[in-house]
């Protein structure tokens, strides 16, 4: 599957299943709505701060669920998989974001240092803070190269360590080839961030913007990423195996309810 194929598959791979993708557009509603209410009005009461947990918990099976969307990809299924086992897509959401700290730890630090640079430095020090924080943009565009072939390799085999296997994972990028995969990832960051852009301006709309970019736009967006994401990544495996359900430990639950 060339670069056009695996966009034009996974444009379509939200809408595969309406119920499903509106399932999750309410779940990141439920993640959404609370932010918006605390980021506006924690001001006016401190008791608003409660509204974190229904968003953590929506956040964690945001998350879960896209990590399933992948490995149900990476057994070539082309429907969006069920919700359900909540509990398991909480844990795996949970496995997401343990990985996503790990690699971005580092260079949300040096972001961190160069913002102290240019807030509190003489003009020699804001200078020095301009090119940490170009070091630091730097560093997370790697992360996300990394987190691109890092996040398939955890859904196919279950386990955290495995998006941790960076010579694994750099194996991957180069039987795809590093600079298609890096076009890919051009390509992703173009759609992905005016996807951002249109929920943005949609939000600007008061409430319902709010209810239609969290219920439409957003989960669009996710689930298009996530497909993209198990569409690279099995191109690998159709290298190693014909049938790579076969390889998958623990893989996501993806039966019809």
């Amino acid at each position: 599957m060339d670069m056009g194929d695996i966009v034009a598959n996974s444009f379509k791979y939200p809408l595969s299943n309406w119920k499903r993708f509106f399932l999750f557009g309410l779940i990141v509603l439920i993640y959404e709505l609370p932010v918006q209410i605390i980021s506006k009005y924690l001001n006016v009461s401190l008791y608003l701060i409660l509204l974190i947990i229904p968003a953590i918990i929506a956040y964690f099976l945001m998350t879960g669920y896209q990590l399933r969307a992948i490995g149900s990809s990476l057994k070539g299924e082309d429907e969006l998989p069920a919700l359900n086992k909540w509990p398991q897509m909480f844990i795996d959401g949970l496995k997401v974001f343990i990985l996503s700290f790990i690699y971005g730890i580092g260079p949300a630090i040096v972001l961190g240092f160069g913002f102290i640079l240019l807030i509190t430095g003489s003009t020699v020090a804001k200078v020095l803070g301009v090119i940490v924080l170009l070091i630091a943009l730097l560093l997370f565009m790697v992360v996300y190269l990394i987190l691109m072939m890092a996040l398939p390799n955890m859904a196919y085999y279950g386990d955290i360590s495995a998006g941790l296997r960076l010579r694994e994972i750099y194996t991957k990028i180069k039987k795809i080839g590093r600079l298609e995969y890096f076009v890919i990832f051009i390509i992703l960051i173009i759609i992905v961030g005016l996807l951002a852009i249109a929920s943005g301006i949609i939000s600007l709309l008061p409430v319902i913007g709010l209810v239609i970019a969290s219920i439409i736009v957003i989960p669009f967006s996710n689930l298009f990423t996530a497909r993209v994401y198990g569409l690279i990544y099995k191109e690998t495996l159709d290298e190693e195996v014909k049938d790579p359900e076969l390889q998958v430990e623990n893989p996501p639950e993806t039966e019809t309810p």
